[in-house]
């Protein structure tokens, strides 16, 4: 299995790419990577939660 450290693409499981054969860009990126779209009202939800987190824990 071939290493993958792009968490978002829908074939990495476990930092590890779950196809047999991927193709490389000229940049050495990833073309057969997938990434799904979430509704931006989702992406800022789990972003404020984030923050909230990080907030909480730097005020420890």
């Amino acid at each position: 299995m071939i290493n993958c450290d792009f968490d978002l693409c829908i074939y990495n499981k476990n930092r590890k790419c779950l196809l047999d054969r991927i193709s490389i860009s000229s940049a050495g990126c990833c073309d057969t990577c997938i990434v799904p779209n979430f509704p931006i009202s989702m992406l800022e939800s789990y972003k404020k939660d984030l923050l909230d987190t990080l907030d909480k824990n730097e005020s420890k």
